[in-house]
């Protein structure tokens, strides 16, 4: 909850193949947020995405439809240029994979950004990413490895929110902490989990052994966090919710 004027709120979530954003009532867990970083984007199209965020109040700022990674905003914020930067190239595979009805697993993999700023002038860069799934470990570090990469090069300074699906199973792992450290990004402070199993269609994995876990983060650097919570939305993942605050001064 804002607790004055200058707060915003920023919601990254995985909308489980669009499901989240496939209907204004669904949508509407969404309501309120001014910055939206999204991923699971996919099977859908920008103008279709566009037109469901609009009925809550947010345009479609950037969109990567072949990582399905999307960015939105308010009418606070204005897009000043966007970049989506390949981490992983698709796989020779995944059109026969997509051609037997599997899921886009072997799709690109990107970290995208929006460069923003505000309506009293404050810039702030935000990026979302989705590395595959823990299990396929090596794969998954090469694809926060070369995330890493690009925040560091092409973000050193400013302001920045990385939200993401990150899937590290059953919380960040030492390349994803690393990650944080060169990019000098600091999580916000709740640490619940994301990933209800009994929510989803893996619950039968709690007879092996496996727990709720934290796969989602929200990382920020360069301004102050009000408050964070986890939001129930319609996905196999719930989203982390933000109230942030810019601390630089405009002159």
């Amino acid at each position: 909850m804002r607790t004055n004027s200058s707060d915003f709120i920023v919601t990254t979530a995985n909308t489980q193949y669009t499901r989240a954003l496939s209907s204004p009532e669904n949508t509407q867990d969404f309501a309120g947020t001014d910055i939206l970083l999204m991923q699971e984007v996919l099977k859908t199209t920008p103008e279709k995405v566009n037109a469901t965020l609009g009925m809550i109040g947010l345009k479609l700022a950037a969109m990567d439809t072949e990582a399905g990674l999307a960015i939105a905003v308010s009418d606070r914020f204005n897009v000043n240029g966007t970049n989506s930067y390949e981490v992983q190239p698709r796989s020779r595979l995944a059109n026969k994979a997509e051609s037997l009805g599997l899921n886009p697993r072997l799709r690109k993999r990107s970290l995208l950004v929006a460069h923003l700023t505000d309506n009293e002038g404050h810039s702030i860069d935000v990026a979302t990413g989705h590395p595959i799934v823990f299990a396929r470990y090596r794969q998954r570090r090469r694809q926060v490895k070369a995330t890493s990469n690009v925040l560091v090069q092409n973000l050193p300074d400013g302001n920045l929110i990385y939200g993401s699906d990150g899937n590290h199973y059953p919380a960040p792992r030492k390349i994803d902490r690393k990650l944080a450290l060169d990019s000098r990004l600091q999580d916000v402070s709740n640490n619940e989990p994301t990933v209800m199993l009994d929510e989803t269609k893996h619950r039968y994995l709690k007879r092996f052994g496996f727990k709720n876990a934290r796969l989602d983060s929200l990382l920020h650097r360069g301004i102050e966090e009000v408050s964070s919570s986890i939001l129930k939305v319609m996905s196999d993942h719930r989203a982390i919710q933000a109230v942030f605050r810019f601390v630089d001064r405009i002159n």
